[in-house]
């Protein structure tokens, strides 16, 4: 069984100038090496009311391709995860106003708030549990903050937070 992979641009426009040579779908798999579920998926996803374009189909797979990380689908427009507080007691009337769903993580299931935890680990790194927050400075807090928005992350490509919301990139040297 063949492993599957994602067509390229070039590949594309291969598929055009077979489909406008006349071959059909079967014949276009064949000579393109991919089985013909991939040119009847392509044909299927990213049609437009012309037709299939190869030009508009990458276009359309580079849109979808924006809209998923690792796998899922997400927009942070879409959902809401909050804290169980009253703060959010009001919750039915932002959700309406956002047009978004909200959701609400149980009691004691860490896990339904990964990037939470993950963003307390790494604080602990500088703020061990245990150590008096009262006898942390304003700098302290100023230089985690910005040590953590420097590193580089795996999700992000092993970019960093800064890199990626101010679109910089930084080149990273081993100390001598």
């Amino acid at each position: 069984m063949k492993k599957y992979k994602q067509l390229t641009s070039g590949q594309r426009y291969q598929i055009y100038g077979l489909k406008q040579a006349g071959l059909n779908q079967t014949r276009i798999a064949e000579k393109m090496g991919v089985d013909k579920s991939t040119i009847s998926r392509e044909f299927r996803r990213n049609k437009g009311q012309r037709g299939w374009r190869p030009k508009q189909a990458q276009s359309l797979r580079d849109e979808r391709r924006q809209t998923y990380i690792n796998g899922k689908q997400f927009s942070s427009e879409s959902w809401a995860e909050v804290e169980n507080g009253k703060e959010f007691a009001g919750h039915a009337c932002i959700a309406a106003e956002l047009q978004t769903a909200i959701y609400f993580a149980h009691p004691y299931r860490s896990w339904e708030r990964g990037l939470n935890e993950n963003s307390n680990g790494l604080l602990r790194q500088y703020f061990p549990k245990g150590m008096a927050l009262t006898d942390v400075t304003e700098e302290q807090v100023q230089r985690a903050v910005e040590r953590l928005n420097h590193r580089p992350r795996k999700v992000l490509g092993f970019r960093s937070l800064h890199e990626v919301l101010f679109g910089v990139e930084v080149r990273y040297t081993k100390p001598t």
